[in-house]
């Protein structure tokens, strides 16, 4: 999604489509832009926010291996889908999620629940992985995104699959493909993520 916070000097000029300013001391002011106006704030109480924080899954840069494998165990669908359930493993998105996946050399279409240990063990540390280095590296610009201080992202330099469709994989040379799994696209390279022989069923 789009939309940007950034800590902005009170003096600077506001940029278009800046619809809310939230004052940080005399000087410094938190502001929110978004064009394309799909961004929400609300004020919660302590309470309120204790519920929605809850009804997420633990951070996927904090969680566990052993809370990482247990929430993959009997589960059905594509594990694509499962990665991004926020009330699953909160904090990741498509990007992320299909670069842990090449990482780990796992088809988006395998299903969590007929993962070997050893395997879903190698997706946790890939998926700990490209975040650390995603983060170190200001997350990831396409259209807009800025961190807080302004700066756009140089992580998609880094880019192993993410849309790159149809250009030659960074580790073996064949083509990048991109599939639809709910509604998302999924970008793998067939022959560094073996199709398994039982896959996720895809909705039509």
């Amino acid at each position: 999604m789009t939309g940007q916070f950034t800590v902005s000097a009170r003096h600077a000029p506001l940029e278009p489509h800046t619809h809310v300013l939230l004052a940080l001391g005399e000087r410094e002011e938190l502001r929110f832009r978004d064009v394309r106006r799909f961004g929400r704030m609300r004020s919660c109480t302590r309470e309120e926010l204790e519920a929605a924080f809850g009804r997420l899954g633990p951070d996927a840069q904090q969680v566990t291996e052993e809370q990482f494998l247990s929430a993959m165990r009997a589960r059905r669908g594509a594990i694509k889908s499962w990665l991004m359930n926020q009330q699953l493993l909160a904090g990741l998105g498509n990007i992320y999620a299909d670069e842990s996946l090449f990482v780990a050399r796992m088809h988006p279409l395998a299903q969590p629940g007929r993962v070997s240990a050893r395997k879903a063990r190698r997706l946790f540390r890939a998926v700990r992985k490209v975040l650390e280095h995603a983060v170190k590296l200001q997350g990831t610009s396409f259209r807009d995104y800025v961190d807080i201080e302004g700066r756009p992202g140089n992580y998609a330099q880094r880019l192993r699959v993410y849309q790159r469709t149809g250009k030659p994989c960074r580790r073996c040379g064949r083509p990048i493909r991109r599939i639809v799994i709910a509604g998302r696209s999924s970008h793998f390279c067939p022959c560094c993520q073996p199709r398994p022989r039982k896959i996720a069923k895809q909705k039509h």
